[in-house]
């Protein structure tokens, strides 16, 4: 008798954890089938919102070529644009995550100077700078620094690292770009560092994980997958990514690029 009850006391125990494991499978199943409806959403929302806010875009810029334009109204003017542009790097930031997802990632690599696309990430930032009383420098060597690479995701990882760097730095502080060559790994090298909060030692290791946040940024806002798609879109380029970082001593974002030049030593930009 007590070996059929230790039997059915068995059966039970058993019969209880595959029905545990069952509801939990079925809902990691549910919670992946909610998170893709809410993330397809999303994705169609930004493919709809990505025309009308081009076209906004259009007409701002045409006024700001206006020479004759007040100063007030051309203030106002960046202040539309400045944040018409943000609301357009999220656009791309959600939609090139759902490429990285569904591995539909393709580079269209040409030949450029990564310093003029730079001196072009300077330029778009300088009025937020401005506005914010930030002195955003852009420091290189007095040469060409060129390399074949997807312009437009390369342009991506620029303004995501200023926008940050923009973020967390504090009224009359420092944002500081540089481009320099290894030339013994044969690699361009870009820094993005600012004087902002930093990051705390312990979270270095994490910066650059999908949706991870830290707890600066979550006072700030954001997605959590800006820095993600940084390292990603890096890593396609066969470069590396990183961050040297003190709490309250700013941060130094960094990513390489490899110098590979086809045939055609003019760049295409």
């Amino acid at each position: 008798a007590v070996y059929v009850l230790c039997l059915l006391a068995l059966a039970l125990l058993t019969a209880r954890q595959y029905s545990t494991a069952v509801r939990r499978r079925r809902l990691r199943q549910m919670e992946a089938q909610l998170s893709e409806m809410k993330f397809r959403f999303c994705t169609n929302i930004s493919h709809e919102l990505r025309t009308p806010l081009t076209l906004m875009l259009v007409p701002v810029e045409q006024m700001l070529n206006n020479d004759t334009l007040p100063e007030r109204d051309r203030e106002r003017l960046e202040t539309i644009k400045r944040n018409a542009q943000e609301l357009q790097q999220l656009i791309d930031h959600m939609l090139d995550f759902r490429r990285m997802e569904l591995g539909d990632v393709h580079l269209n690599k040409r030949n450029g100077d990564m310093k003029a696309l730079m001196a072009m990430a300077q330029d778009s930032f300088q009025s937020l700078a401005q506005h914010k009383h930030i002195d955003l420098r852009f420091v290189h060597e007095d040469a060409n620094f060129y390399a074949t690479f997807d312009h437009e995701k390369i342009r991506h990882v620029l303004w995501n690292l200023l926008s940050n760097a923009m973020k967390f730095t504090p009224e009359g502080g420092r944002v500081t770009m540089s481009l320099t060559t290894d030339t013994s790994l044969n690699e361009l090298v870009v820094h993005v560092a600012d004087t902002g909060t930093g990051l705390p030692e312990s979270e270095i290791p994490h910066v650059f994980d999908r949706y991870y946040q830290s707890a600066n940024a979550s006072s700030q806002g954001g997605s959590g997958i800006g820095l993600n798609l940084v390292r990603e879109t890096v890593q396609l380029h066969g470069g590396k990514v990183g961050v040297n970082s003190q709490e309250g001593h700013g941060a130094d974002f960094w990513f390489t690029i490899p110098i590979a030049i086809s045939s055609a030593m003019i760049p295409d930009m």
